[in-house]
């Protein structure tokens, strides 16, 4: 039996587990990111191993599939789908599509609705500021990604079965919206002055669940199978919604449900109202703007994120060429390696000096470690060079946060959802067109000067460098005068 002692002892443990919001919200972080990254790094390998399945319709194949020691030549990757493949009724079947081609379809089923629902999202949750129910929203169309990609796998299924879970998982929202529900749920909670500093916390957790992800989900795959990575994904998916159901606070501003009803019920006949709005927002954040320095900041972060997201997307391209070379193991060992260096140096560089420079200092700080990185990897031919500069470009992991900082504290409180939203629909569009761009680079120059593509990418960052410093000067003039005038 259960007494009444008993019952209000879990109510009260309940209540105050509800009170740590933050920490909440990283829990929740934590399990949806590591899940999204094991099922996007597995779908993204089933096209490639798809053919053979056909011919073997095991799930165990996975297991024995070879894999490749050694190639220096990754743009043989996109023309490995043979022209033929034999089938159990020795007919021959048309060419499939290449895997490249599959992975861009699937990936842009999702991204397409998400980029525009979230849209009309990120302005109901600012006009409510109600982040809840919009993160519970995406989580659930996660899970259903989760099961069409766990259906598509089990059943040996074209990679076309991934198109329905991942449309529903646009239509909810997306990663956009996860991501523009997290930082304004993060901003509703945080008094103005510890806003960078939980956004340092938030990308160190991002990163190391990517970490994480990165270096079990292959290995994990390679030695059980695709299946029971995916099975955990949709219990950590399940998990993190009734988790966020139950320990995420309530809307800040409560209204009856007939009010809610009846304000959504006028704006969803006219969504090009709330298209309107949300792009209103964006070009005036706020009333009475007296400065520029919110479009200054928002081209820095453009210019940034651009060949950030670059180096992201080809740097394992490149390692696995000439003149480095690297097998896939040793590239994912990079890649985890790289995500964890990148939320750890993020940490140290904002609590070793958070007190000495400003947040746009150690934003173009991050900037030049960046780039430091990226200078040392095209003149690096052994492997211990490539690996140290994991260390050096650790330090980089500063810059986005203190971008979002500022950015935030320039925007009105009751406009943060679109702020976000408005960085995530940046972040997706930039990664949707930088791997053809990197790419195309690098295959031109793959034969006389393969790092010709990192070179590309080092400069770009002179950009938001350059606005960087001169900001910095203009206002150490600007400063030298109160000064005066003070003594």
């Amino acid at each position: 039996t259960v007494t009444i002692g008993d019952s209000a002892s879990k109510n009260n443990l309940l209540a105050s587990a509800r009170k740590f919001h933050f920490i909440n919200i990283l829990v929740i972080i934590f399990l949806v990111v590591f899940s999204l990254g094991a099922i996007n790094e597995l779908s993204d390998s089933y096209p490639y191993f798809y053919p053979r399945l056909r011919v073997a319709p095991n799930s165990s194949v996975f297991q024995t599939l070879p894999r490749q020691v050694n190639n220096c030549l990754p743009y043989s990757y996109a023309n490995i789908t043979p022209t033929k493949v034999p089938s159990p009724t020795r007919a021959t079947v048309s060419k499939p599509l290449s895997p490249i081609i599959w992975i861009s379809i699937i990936n842009l089923v999702s991204y397409l609705p998400a980029l525009l629902l979230s849209i009309i999202y990120s302005v109901w949750s600012d006009l409510y500021r109600n982040r809840k129910n919009f993160l519970l929203l995406c989580i659930t169309g996660f899970i259903f990604q989760a099961i069409g990609a766990l259906a598509t796998i089990a059943s040996v299924t074209s990679p076309v079965g991934f198109i329905p879970g991942n449309l529903i998982s646009g239509i909810f929202g997306g990663y956009p919206t996860f991501l523009f529900c997290c930082y304004a749920y993060t901003v509703d909670i945080s008094e103005k002055s510890y806003r960078t500093t939980r956004f340092v916390i938030i990308q160190f957790v991002l990163f190391a669940a990517q970490a994480i992800t990165v270096s079990t989900s292959e290995r994990w795959a390679k030695a059980y199978g695709l299946i029971p990575p995916l099975i955990l994904a949709v219990v950590l998916l399940t998990f993190s919604l009734l988790y966020a159901g139950v320990m995420l606070r309530n809307p800040l501003i409560t209204t009856s449900r007939s009010y809610e009803f009846k304000r959504a019920k006028d704006h969803i006949p006219d969504l090009l109202h709330n298209f309107r709005k949300f792009f209103k927002i964006v070009l005036k954040p706020r009333e009475n703007m007296h400065t520029n320095y919110y479009y200054i900041l928002l081209v820095i972060f453009f210019f940034t994120m651009f060949p950030t997201t670059g180096f992201g997307e080809i740097i394992n391209v490149y390692l696995a060429g000439y003149p480095i070379c690297w097998n896939i193991d040793e590239i994912l060992m990079y890649d985890t390696l790289r995500a964890a260096s990148f939320g750890v140096g993020g940490l140290i560089v904002w609590f070793t000096l958070k007190y000495f420079l400003s947040e746009l200092t150690l934003s173009g700080i991050g900037m030049t470690f960046m780039t430091i990185q990226i200078g040392v990897l095209t003149m690096a031919k052994e492997g211990f060079l490539v690996e140290g500069t994991v260390a050096i470009g650790a330090f980089g992991g500063i810059t986005f946060p203190c971008i979002y900082g500022q950015l935030s504290n320039e925007v009105a409180d009751e406009n943060q959802g679109v702020l976000f939203c408005f960085v995530a629909f940046l972040e997706v569009i930039i990664a949707i067109a930088a791997f053809p761009i990197y790419y195309t680079i690098y295959m031109a120059n793959r034969h006389h000067n393969p790092s010709g593509v990192l070179i590309a990418v080092a400069v770009l960052y002179l950009i938001p460098k350059l606005i960087i410093w001169i900001r910095t000067i203009r206002d150490c003039k600007c400063s030298k005068p109160r000064e005066a005038s003070e003594v």
